[in-house]
C-alpha cells in the first residue's frame, strides 16, 4: 500500500527489457488481418495470430461475403496499447525483423500516415513460422503505426525500431515455440 514500495516494484530496473522497449521501439499500435473461408479453419488462424503476437492482441471476427458471394470470416488481431504493441512486435523474431529492416522495399512499405505495411504467408504462419508472403497465396496483412514526430524520417524510425526489436527478440529467444500458449 505504500506508494514508494509500489513504485519501486512497478518501475523497470535499468537495463530491463521493458526499459529497453520504452526507449527504442517506436510503435503506436499494430493490426493484423486474415480471412478464413468456409473450408478454412478459423481456430487455426486465431491460434497462429495469438502465437505471433505473444497473445497481446484482441481478436475479433466478422462474417462477410466475398466478391463472388462465398461466405468468409475476417479475423482481426488488434493491439492498441503501446506497451503491448511493442512487446508483440518482438514476437516476430530476430531473423524476420532484421530481414525487414535490411529490405530495399522498407521505404515503399511505409505510407503517408506513417504506417508500415507487411504481408505474411498465412500457410507458414499456421505451421509455426513467420515468412513474407509470396504473391499468389493467402496472406495475413499487418499494419504497424509508427511513432514519428515532425522532423523525423519514417524510414529511419522504422529501421531503428526493427533493429532494436530484433535485439530484444534475440535476448528473449523469440519467437516462442508455437506449441506452447504460455506467452506472458
Amino acid at each position: 500500500t505504500c506508494p514508494e514500495y509500489m513504485n519501486a516494484i512497478l518501475r523497470p530496473r535499468r537495463g530491463h527489457r521493458l526499459d529497453t522497449l520504452r526507449s527504442v521501439v517506436s510503435v503506436h499500435n499494430i493490426t493484423w488481418a486474415a480471412t478464413a473461408s468456409a473450408v478454412g479453419s478459423k481456430e487455426v488462424i486465431e491460434r497462429a495470430l495469438q502465437w505471433m503476437t505473444g497473445d497481446h492482441a484482441e481478436l475479433s471476427n466478422e462474417k462477410v461475403k466475398s466478391y463472388h458471394g462465398a461466405k468468409m470470416i475476417l479475423i482481426h488481431a488488434r493491439i492498441m496499447k503501446k506497451k503491448a504493441a511493442k512487446l508483440s512486435l518482438t514476437h516476430l523474431g530476430t531473423d524476420f525483423l532484421l530481414e525487414l529492416a535490411k529490405s530495399e522495399q522498407l521505404e515503399s512499405r511505409i505510407d503517408g500516415d506513417n504506417v508500415l505495411h507487411i504481408r505474411l504467408s498465412l500457410e507458414s504462419l499456421a505451421s509455426g513460422s513467420i515468412e513474407f508472403s509470396r504473391r499468389h497465396e493467402e496472406q495475413v496483412k499487418g499494419r504497424i503505426k509508427l511513432e514519428v514526430y515532425p522532423g523525423q524520417k519514417p524510414k529511419e524510425i522504422a529501421h531503428e525500431m526493427l533493429v532494436n526489436a530484433a535485439k530484444i527478440a534475440c535476448d528473449e529467444g523469440l519467437p516462442m515455440d508455437p506449441n506452447t500458449l504460455k506467452f506472458r
